[in-house]
């Protein structure tokens, strides 16, 4: 990660809670998409912006992450859901 023009690595003290920004079609069903990436862990959603057009929806997805490649997995298998249009 590039912080102030310097390559930087992100330090956290793990395990810790983290959120992502999940953004998906509007009438997809987030708690689906939810537990089946993360299976039987315990998580929060909470709803986000609509696009201008209303065909996307943003929710943010909190939940315990336990070290970094944890943290970097769970990012993919979310970003590779078919229902998934982008990740933050």
């Amino acid at each position: 990660m590039i912080i102030n023009g310097k390559e930087e690595q992100l330090e956290l003290e793990y395990p810790c809670n983290w959120e992502y920004k999940v953004m998906c079609l509007a009438e997809a069903e987030i708690e689906i998409i939810v537990t089946e990436v993360v299976k039987n862990r315990d998580f929060d959603v909470t709803k986000g912006n609509k696009s201008k057009t209303g065909k996307y929806q943003s929710y943010n997805v909190t939940m315990l992450v336990h070290n970094d490649d944890d943290r970097v997995e769970l990012f993919s298998q979310f970003k590779q859901h078919q229902h998934v249009a982008m990740v933050l």
